[in-house]
This record gives structure tokens, sequence and C-alpha cells, in this order.
């Protein structure tokens, strides 16, 4: 009697699952009336870790059928792509299903230099590297093309990004989906690993997310130095994880120094020093600007310190402390109107600069909806890099560029 009862009972929730099954539930699997549960695969009314071992199967599957709460960014297909945004969805990167395609202002056939937000050094190549497995690190800006990335696009929101002076892609190597995989240059193989997605946070940044991993791309331990190593990480709000995409700038900023015929000991010493100053703060303006002057640049031992004027020039002094990158950066600053022009004067309010681009850049550096710029007859801060004791990161020397190329938007 008792397996009569158990036979009944497994005939029963078969015939359930036969009439579930036909007809009543619509052609992408959801039932008429409800709506789609977009990342629900095994259709248990919960999105979880079960759903994504099932979407691997059915990537697996040479026979799937389109399934339209598989298709998560809505491009009319539940592809590998799809199965990525799931993974994030589950890490927490993506928070909302399905989403579109990620628009961002990245343009593709354009180079780029990623900026780490946090050092603001580059993501670049280790020893200009042209092989395979080469070594991706953070370094002080060059001007190198090993610091200089393109774009492909490769489909639903993901891109390619190629390394202008190997042509290798961006890559975790041996696809590790682990924290701490580490990011070198590969020869394109179409795997996931080598797909990324950009996630615009605002100001100009973004998170770079593996397509294989579903991980972020950071600068490890949160270095700052010449170095440090690029990995992929779990999503923890660093801004060692957020990057300042640059693209072709049309900066032209020259300078000619001059120097005696026949210089002294201490000429010669100051020569090679102001040289050194010049031409990194002059990297930076042309690197990160559309700012162009031609510049003259003296050594005069009556100057205490160092000055520039908008007529082009810039003198150093006698003192070595002030023949480096901040104050010929702040210098530049001067010449191209900071402290000088009649915009400036008329712009500078109350202590505050009121101009809309340079303000808006600011905001967009600090996230800070309320900041503003301040300034007086000279000067400008944060960023103004007035003192050694503002150049905490290379990223001072970034924020100050943007800004003063923007003061050139507002007529300064």
């Amino acid at each position: 009697m008792i397996m009569k009862i158990k036979g009944f009972i497994v005939a029963f929730t078969l015939l359930l699952t036969v009439i579930f099954n036909s007809g009543i539930s619509s052609a992408d699997g959801t039932v008429p009336g409800t709506s789609i549960i977009y990342g629900d695969c095994n259709s248990d009314g919960s999105i979880n870790a079960l759903d994504l071992a099932g979407f691997k199967q059915y990537l697996m599957d040479s026979e799937r059928t389109y399934n339209s709460g598989m298709d998560l960014n809505l491009d009319n297909t539940a592809d590998s792509v799809d199965y990525a945004i799931l993974k994030q969805y589950l890490l927490g990167i993506v928070t909302t299903l399905p989403i579109n395609a990620p628009t961002t202002n990245i343009k593709t056939g354009v180079n780029y230099k990623i900026i780490n937000r946090n050092s603001g050094k580059l993501l670049d190549v280790s020893g200009s590297s042209v092989s395979e497995g080469g070594n991706v690190i953070q370094w002080g800006l060059t001007g190198g093309a090993n610091q200089q990335w393109s774009f492909i696009d490769a489909g639903g929101g993901y891109y390619k990004i190629v390394n202008r002076n190997s042509g290798k892609l961006l890559e975790i190597m041996n696809s590790s989906v682990d924290n701490g995989g580490g990011a070198v240059q590969g020869i394109d193989d179409g795997d996931n690993s080598q797909k990324w997605g950009f996630i615009d946070i605002g100001g100009g940044y973004y998170k770079i997310v593996n397509m294989g991993s579903g991980k972020l791309l950071e600068v490890l331990n949160t270095s700052t130095a010449n170095g440090g190593d690029v990995a992929q990480w779990t999503d923890n709000g660093g801004s060692n994880q957020q990057w300042y995409l640059v693209a072709q700038t049309t900066g032209n900023i020259t300078y000619t120094l001059i120097r005696e015929q026949n210089p002294t000991a201490d000429q010669s010493d100051a020569y090679a020093k102001i040289k050194a100053a010049m031409d990194s703060a002059v990297m930076y303006y042309n690197n990160l600007t559309n700012i162009s002057k031609q510049l003259t640049v003296y050594y005069n031992t009556s100057v205490s310190t160092a000055d520039g004027n908008i007529n082009g020039t810039i003198r150093f002094g006698p003192s070595r402390s002030y023949m480096d990158t901040r104050t010929a950066i702040h210098e530049i600053a001067h010449t191209v109107g900071v402290g000088q022009s009649s915009g400036w004067f008329s712009l500078v309010k109350n202590g505050i600069f009121t101009g809309k681009s340079a303000t808006e850049e600011l905001r967009n550096i600090t996230g800070v909806s309320t900041d503003v710029l301040h300034g007086d007859s000279q000067h400008f801060w944060p960023y103004g890099l007035n003192y050694s004791s503002e150049v905490r990161t290379d990223a001072d020397y970034i924020n100050h560029c943007r800004i003063v190329n923007q003061f050139k938007k507002d007529g300064v």
C-alpha cells in the first residue's frame, strides 16, 4: 500500500511538471502575466551561485536556445557577455539586472593614457617590453608608447585594451579569477581575460572590470611607487581601483633655456637641474592639457626662489630646492595667466575663483559637489602647487594640469 502511495506521488509530480512545461509558459520560460526574473537561470525565484553554474552549463550546450531571462544586457543574445554580467552582479559590481550595454565616452582608435587615481602614475608595460607576458605596472609619466593604450570594441560594452608600443593586449595572467591575479600583456587569443568593461564613476574616472573574473584592475597595496604591481582584486572602493583616462592632447609648450657661453661650475650645475625640472613640467602640460606657449627660461641669482610672467619668461634663483618639477609646473601656470591676466582678476572674487569650467573640474577630482577653488592676486589652491608640501603623489601634478587647462576655457 505504501509503495502505491509513493508511486502516485511521483506520477502526480511528473504530471504537474508536464503541465507546467506545456503551453502554460511562454517561449522564453516566463509565466504569462508575470515579470521575467533576469538572471534566475534555474527559475527558482532567486539569483545565486546555482544560476551562475546553470548559465555555464547553458553556454557549453551546443544546442542551446535563446532565453530572454538570461539576456542580461538586452542585446537579444544570451552569451558569455551575459555570463560575465551575472558574475559581476553576484560580486556586487553590477547592482541591477538587466543592464544595457555600458555607455562610455571611450573612443576606439584613439590612444589614451590610463592614470591611477591614487598614485597619479600611468598604466605601463615594464621596460617597454614587446614580449608575450610582459609585466604591467604603474610608472610616472614618461610620454613613452608603452604608457599609451587604445581600445577595440569587443561587444556587449567590453573592450580589448591594446598597448601602443607592443600591439599586445592587457590581460590577466593564466586567465586567473583570483584576487591578486597579475596583469600582463599577451597576444590576442579571444579569451575573456583580455576583455574589459568600464564603469563610469564620474569625474572622468572609471573602474576597469575584467570580463573573465569580474574583478577590478588595481595597483596592489595602494602603492604610489614607480614599479607598483598592477593586478585584479574584488571591488573594495579604493582609489587604487579607479583610473583616469586621458585621450590624445594638443599641448605644445616649448622653452629655451638661456645659457652663458662660458658658464661657471655653479651655472652649469644650475642649468642641468633647471633643464630636468622644465623637461618634466613641460611633459606634464603637453600630455594633459591643450595649452600652447613658447617660454624663455633664465638662471638669475638675484631671484630669491623662482618666478613666472605672462610674457613667457621664467626665472630660477640660486636655491637648488626650487629647481624641481613642482616649481616649474607652478611657474608655467603663471605664464599662461594665473595671477597675471585680466581674465584671472575678473574671475577671482572675494577669494573664490568663479570660473565654471575649473570649478567643475575641481569637483570632478575631489568628488565633492560643493568644493570651490580659492584664489588671490597670485595663486590658487588646492592643487596650485604653491608649496612643496602640496605634492604627496604624482596625482597632484595631474590635478594641477587638469585645473589649469580649464582655467583657459574660463578665459584666464
